[in-house]
């Protein structure tokens, strides 16, 4: 396992729980409204605790659309502090994870979105934001 998942390594897919979209762009995938993933904890996160950093994009469509995305993370069904985004770019989304949350080789982190635009017929997919990379980092 990884610390960090780069969307555009084919590799690390097996680290892409659920909620992704195939790579696209050579870099980057869609999400759906609820996307998961499972990192490697960096050393002394256990002790330390880690930062959490999402890189992500609001795409100009999603926010034509739904005027505004607030996306949420949880660490072992204990929820981060939410973010609402109400321009279209780019973001990072960055949580202080504590240690209490860090066990074992293995952290599963659940993201949800308030909305996400539903299936149409430009697009049979829900699509949410656009996820360049996401991991945990030392403290």
């Amino acid at each position: 396992l990884a610390s960090t998942v780069h969307m555009g390594d084919a590799t690390a897919a097996a680290q892409l729980v659920s909620g992704f979209y195939d790579i696209e762009g050579g870099g980057w995938r869609w999400t759906q409204k609820q996307f998961a993933v499972t990192l490697r904890p960096p050393a002394q996160a256990a002790r330390k605790g880690a930062i959490l950093e999402l890189h992500l994009n609001v795409p100009e469509p999603s926010i034509e659309a739904l005027k505004s995305l607030t996306l949420t993370a949880s660490v072992g069904g204990t929820a981060l502090a939410p973010e609402t985004y109400r321009k279209a770019g780019e973001y990072v989304y960055r949580r202080d994870v504590d240690a209490k949350l860090i066990s074992g080789d293995a952290v599963r982190i659940d993201f949800q979105l308030d909305k996400a635009i539903a299936p149409g017929t430009s697009d049979l997919r829900e699509l949410g934001i656009v996820v360049e990379s996401v991991g945990l980092v030392a403290k």
